[in-house]
């Protein structure tokens, strides 16, 4: 009996150690490597992202998005802002640009101040890695993740959105990502 225990101690212990630690296998470090070098193709993770959020949308009875220029643009803004200063933030020093409400102004997103969110997070590649996902299955598990990022992809009144995912110039592998709804 003690050695049945004993084994099925030995079972659970690993079981949770590889369900918490995952180590990067040879072909893992050369697709790192090759998006490195080559890139992310970003339609494809845009397309992949937008139709996870709006399958995720369906199952809380909400309306699907679709893609709005100037929601991109927003984005892209505010993306390139935390790439500049390697840091993820929903402000931005930029004259006239500073706040959220800022940027709404600018960018002429039309629509009732409290059905507009942004989300903004950096990731790294490695990370996709540990959680076995896509990059776009991770952006999306983490907001949701988020309380009040969920609450952002959960707004009942918005129609549209814009997303902008890269990486950082000096091929760190982190990505950031900013996606506003509205």
């Amino acid at each position: 009996m003690k050695n049945l225990f004993l084994s099925f101690f030995i079972l659970v212990s690993f079981y949770s150690y590889t369900q918490e630690s995952y180590i990067l296998t040879d072909s893992d470090l050369k697709y790192v490597d090759s998006l490195k070098k080559n890139g992310v193709n970003w339609d494809v993770v845009y397309n992949e992202f937008i139709t996870l959020l709006n399958v995720y949308r369906k199952e809380h009875n909400l309306d699907t998005l679709v893609f709005s220029e100037s929601a991109f643009n927003a984005a892209k803004f505010q993306n390139d802002y935390c790439q500049s200063i390697s840091s993820v933030t929903h402000e931005n020093m930029t004259e006239g640009y500073k706040t959220f409400s800022d940027r709404v102004n600018k960018f002429n997103l039309k629509n009732n101040m409290n059905d507009i969110g942004e989300c903004a997070q950096a990731l790294t590649i490695y990370s996709i890695f540990v959680k076995q996902q896509t990059i776009a299955e991770c952006l999306l598990d983490r907001w949701i993740s988020s309380p009040k990022h969920n609450a952002v992809l959960l707004q009942k009144n918005s129609k549209y959105f814009g997303i902008c995912a890269k990486r950082r110039d000096n091929n760190t592998g982190a990505i950031y990502s900013v996606l506003v709804i509205h």
